[in-house]
């Protein structure tokens, strides 16, 4: 079910952390999981004032469908899930998808449209991460903020024509040991789709999902570490881009947000893609 533990190294000091890499659908299956055994993330904090959402289930469909309010007012966002057209070309040829019915009654030999990809400009593409890792006493509508942010952000590049890969990261700190998970939400040449990336920004992302996932590899996969969840789910910890680089495969182009709460995400991201255009790499 799960991509085997990594070992990653922290150049400032070689200090080894874990990190495990899980899909989104990892999080929703553990989710599903909790409500049925009644586990302590399906009824956590049951109150939304923590969450954001009135249940584990609800969040759960938040996941799989997406969290339309969460793009909503967001200029240059909405709809952009649905058009895929940038992303390909089509070439005539003498095979393909789709028939120029013109050209074949005419008994050309090219009478097809073939799809093919159109080229990427490796300058322009960056991998943008999400620390999803804060602490109890954020609000959610702190988080909420900062998703409008990271919203606001992907209409920007989107403008821009930059194609970004989006990840999320959540590392925790617990007994003197550090775990990061890591969570592709779009990878680079996907069709984007803000309202899934809006639902991962969603503080029930780490508050049901992410507790979920943890309690369950300690208890039905008996995962080194995921013990955390016997005592308060750890400390929020940071992960760093040397870190990330050797786990993505976008590595030479990370670019990893501020934790909600603290920091300016918009910021960020702007400074480090003008220091990328001017390295011209």
């Amino acid at each position: 079910m799960y991509t085997p533990d990594k070992a990653v190294t922290n150049t400032a000091n070689g200090a080894k952390t874990i990190h495990r890499m899980r899909t989104i659908n990892d999080f929703a299956e553990s989710l599903q999981w909790a409500q049925k055994n009644n586990r302590m993330a399906s009824a956590v904090s049951g109150s939304s004032r923590f969450t954001g959402t009135d249940s584990a289930a609800e969040y759960e469909d938040m996941m799989r469908n997406g969290y339309a309010h969460g793009v909503k007012g967001v200029e240059g966002l909405e709809g952009l899930s649905t058009d895929a057209s940038d992303k390909i070309q089509f070439e005539r040829s003498v095979g393909g998808a789709f028939p120029i019915v013109p050209a074949f009654l005419h008994g050309a030999p090219d009478a097809m449209l073939m799809p093919v990809a159109k080229p990427a400009e490796a300058v322009r593409g960056l991998t943008l991460v999400i620390d999803g890792a804060f602490h109890a006493g954020i609000k959610s509508w702190e988080v909420a903020e900062y998703a409008k942010s990271v919203m606001r952000l992907l209409a920007w590049l989107a403008a821009e024509g930059v194609e970004t890969a989006v990840y999320s990261v959540i590392a925790m700190r617990h007994n003197g040991q550090r775990v990061i998970w890591t969570t592709p939400i779009r990878e680079a040449g996907g069709v984007m789709q803000p309202e899934r990336i809006a639902a991962i920004c969603h503080p029930s992302f780490l508050r049901r999902a992410w507790f979920s996932l943890v309690e369950r590899e300690h208890i039905e996969f008996k995962l080194p570490l995921s013990n955390m969840c016997n005592d308060c789910y750890g400390y929020p910890s940071e992960a760093t881009v040397a870190e990330l680089q050797q786990v993505l495969p976008e590595a030479y182009s990370v670019i990893l947000l501020p934790k909600p709460g603290s920091g300016d995400p918009d910021k960020a991201v702007r400074e480090a893609y003008t220091l990328k255009l001017k390295q011209g790499a």
